[in-house]
């Protein structure tokens, strides 16, 4: 019904908050919320899978590798995955979204948490630091072992050339990108802020 006051209320444009043609409403906070928790759980599942496969492969290496130093790096590595994946998980436990029939506030609310979750998440570059002591002991051998490869035979070089090619590229791009995020992601919170 045109004339109803209820549906003219709920479809009504406020204004500073029109973005294009999308209506900024309750439920559209809690949209964007339960999307952003549906990609936090995907993401959430995807590490966990990468350090239970680590896990599994420092298991594995520890049992087919001899060096006592290797071995060793092995377990930190194996230790550091789980203990990667615990800390995973206290630091991106679940909060409720907003039900639909909440006020706006609430659901702009619960978006505003989600974001702040996910901003605090992708800020916490520690989330990787138990798996440093494990990867260092386990390459010691090999880096010594090349170290003296290279000596004897600087022609090598161009074979780890791409290596540390790669690495840096790789680096080059994820720095720049989580700022570039971390950036988005402060910018939507302020203009949420303003909302409020």
């Amino acid at each position: 019904m045109p004339n109803d006051p209820q549906s003219i209320w709920q479809n009504q444009v406020l204004e500073n908050q029109e973005r294009g043609n999308m209506k900024l409403s309750a439920e559209y906070f809690r949209l964007k919320a339960e999307q952003l928790q549906a990609t936090a759980k995907r993401v959430q599942r995807a590490q966990y899978l990468a350090f239970g496969a680590l896990a599994i492969a420092s298991g594995l290496g520890f049992f087919r590798l001899s060096n006592p130093t290797v071995r060793f790096g092995m377990i930190l590595l194996a230790a550091g995955s789980l203990g990667a994946a615990w800390r995973q998980r206290a630091a991106t436990a679940s909060s409720g979204t907003a039900s639909s029939n909440t006020a706006p506030v609430a659901g702009l609310d619960a978006y505003r948490r989600e974001l702040q979750r996910w901003r605090d998440h992708a800020a916490d570059l520690w989330v990787l630091a138990p798996l440093v002591p494990g990867a260092v002991v386990a390459a010691l051998p090999a880096i010594a072992s090349v170290s003296r490869q290279v000596a004897a035979n600087p022609a090598l070089i161009a074979r780890i050339a791409p290596f540390c090619v790669l690495l840096a590229v790789w680096f080059l791009i994820f720095v720049p990108g989580r700022r570039r995020r971390l950036r988005n992601i402060d910018r939507e919170l302020e203009e949420l802020d303003r909302l409020l």
